[in-house]
């Protein structure tokens, strides 16, 4: 082999092949630095919504009725607690004992109750709930007694309707807050006034002492 001459014997093909292999993994191996594996991002969770939830309007009988109360701030008006958003609250402006009463305009047997509180501090209460058909006495359907806490819902389903109720009654009786609802949602089915005559009450009634 001459100077300067490209040896083409098998020793040199073997030395210009191992060349080409060794520079063929360097330049790999400089891709693999120079381009990092991605981190992985953080996880992102969806927010717990600081609204309380809504109540829903279809076949509630609460919703929009007349609605009086034992009293009221000017701008949280008996009329909030029975608008179908959970935002606007009826605000008595006072301590226990406090009431809010609904007509429906008709007599009814209701089979479901929610209430959703407007509280600050949480904390242990009583609510009552009374009804009556067109006339006659109230009658003490069921009472909540235990720690409630502002836009958590409080939910009956009685185990036979309430029935032949006209006027439903929520009072207040202990509270560490002024008593003050965001919404009240009721429901059930229209009935005739034999209902309101003959079956008031159903035996769901837990007492009867209001005339």
């Amino acid at each position: 082999m001459t100077g300067g001459s490209v040896s083409t014997g098998p020793r040199g093909v073997a030395k210009h092949l191992t060349t080409i292999v060794v520079l063929a993994l360097v330049l790999v191996g400089c891709s693999a630095l120079s381009v990092p594996t991605p981190a992985p991002g953080p996880t992102i969770r969806a927010a717990p919504s600081a609204a309380p939830p809504s109540t829903p309007t279809s076949d509630n009988l609460a919703h929009g009725k007349p609605a009086t109360t034992s009293a009221s701030l000017p701008d949280q008006p008996p009329s909030a607690a029975v608008d179908g958003d959970p935002e606007t609250i009826w605000n008595a402006g006072g301590l226990p004992t406090q009431w809010i009463e609904i007509d429906f305009g008709s007599v009814f047997d209701l089979d479901r109750l929610v209430l959703l509180p407007a509280q600050t501090p949480d904390g242990p209460t009583v609510h009552q709930v009374w009804g009556r058909g067109d006339s006659g006495d109230y009658r003490l359907f069921h009472e909540f007694r235990g720690s409630t806490a502002d836009g958590v819902a409080l939910d009956v389903s009685p185990v036979s309707y309430w029935s032949g109720i006209r006027y439903l009654k929520i009072e207040t009786t202990e509270s560490p807050s002024w008593v003050a609802w965001r919404e009240i949602a009721v429901f059930g089915r229209p009935v005739g006034q034999a209902a309101v005559d003959g079956l008031f009450g159903r035996g769901s009634a837990l007492i009867s002492i209001r005339p």
